[in-house]
């Protein structure tokens, strides 16, 4: 899966987010997209492992994701 693969399906999944009336959905995405641009940044093998997700949430220093939920 291409890094524009992956852009497409976050873009669709944050529309259906949007129509289900979820409001941290917005146009920029937030943590998605940093998540979307973490994975971009490295040479990553499919499938996509829960390590990466663990990586890219320890390599945020704490800081708090949980935007408008």
């Amino acid at each position: 899966m291409t890094g524009a693969d992956l852009e497409d399906h976050l873009e669709r999944y944050l529309e259906l987010r949007r129509a289900l009336g979820f409001r941290n959905a917005g146009s920029k995405g937030g943590c998605f997209h940093d998540f979307l641009a973490f994975l971009q940044g490295r040479a990553l093998a499919e499938p996509l492992l829960a390590q990466a997700a663990v990586e890219w949430a320890s390599s945020r220093g704490g800081q708090n994701t949980r935007r408008g939920v």
